[in-house]
């Protein structure tokens, strides 16, 4: 009750009272939450001891972490899908905002949009954007001076991706400009054209 996810108890329980049953190996994969509080998956194994009348004495078992191995396969899911999504879609439009709303519901996030940026123009330009419930559209062109500073531009620009945990207390960003816009927290991905930062 303490370790196991709350969602794998039961079956983790009816997978133990099978092998006590059948006398028979147990062995599941199953997810666990870590001491970090995180969610992690764990492949258990144990095999039962038994005394000369037959009957179960104790367990001699494993468990060994297969979180990330897990991750990756959910991630090769996830992108296997996006995959087969692509094939019936076919304007630009329709492939930008249901990749975002699959990245969106996949990461948990609230928001994700695709921003043109013009330094020269100092304009950041919202062209897709997929918003969770009770989240402001972005949708148009914002001054990019609002919202980021130059230290923030420069990271970008060396090819960096920007984590943001607080918009209110982070020295790269405009806390008022985000906050119209109820952002509160982001992470920027810069991506180049031609050697040049294009989008994010």
């Amino acid at each position: 009750q303490e370790y196991i996810h709350p969602d794998d108890q039961q079956h983790v329980t009816s997978v133990i009272n099978e092998a006590i049953r059948e006398k028979s190996i147990f062995q599941l994969e199953h997810r666990v939450i870590q001491a970090d509080g995180d969610l992690g998956w764990t492949f258990s194994r144990a095999v039962p001891i038994m005394d000369e009348k037959g009957e179960i004495v104790e367990w001699f078992g494993s468990a060994r972490d297969i979180t990330e191995s897990k991750r990756q396969e959910e991630h090769l899911a996830f992108l296997a899908e996006i995959s087969k999504g692509l094939a019936f879609l076919s304007s630009a439009d329709e492939i930008m905002q249901w990749i975002g709303a699959k990245i969106g519901k996949y990461l948990k996030i609230k928001n994700w949009t695709f921003v043109e940026i013009n330094e020269v123009r100092n304009e950041a330009f919202v062209k897709y954007s997929w918003d969770s419930e009770n989240v402001t559209n972005r949708i148009g062109i914002h001054k990019l001076s609002t919202f980021v500073t130059q230290e923030f531009l420069q990271a970008v620009q060396a090819g960096k991706t920007v984590i943001i945990n607080n918009e209110k207390t982070d020295s790269r960003t405009d806390a008022e400009g985000y906050g119209a816009l109820n952002i509160h927290a982001n992470i920027t991905v810069p991506y180049y054209r031609s050697k040049a930062l294009k989008y994010i």
